[in-house]
């Protein structure tokens, strides 16, 4: 038994059950996500382009 099993066995049920969600799923972060319409072009031109290639070969 930990410390925190015995001193707080409550906030360790919760600590766990937060544990157990972050294993188990996956979380997005809309600003994270975003990407503005001025970009958009340039994620779809010759750099991400060689991105790619360059993923594909290692």
């Amino acid at each position: 038994m930990d410390y925190l099993s015995y001193t707080d066995p409550e906030a360790k049920a919760i600590l766990d059950k937060e544990l157990k969600r972050e294993e188990n799923s996956i979380e997005l972060i809309a600003s994270e996500n975003f990407v503005y319409r001025s970009i958009l072009p340039v994620g779809s031109g010759i750099l991400a382009q060689s991105a790619v290639e360059a993923l594909q070969e290692s």
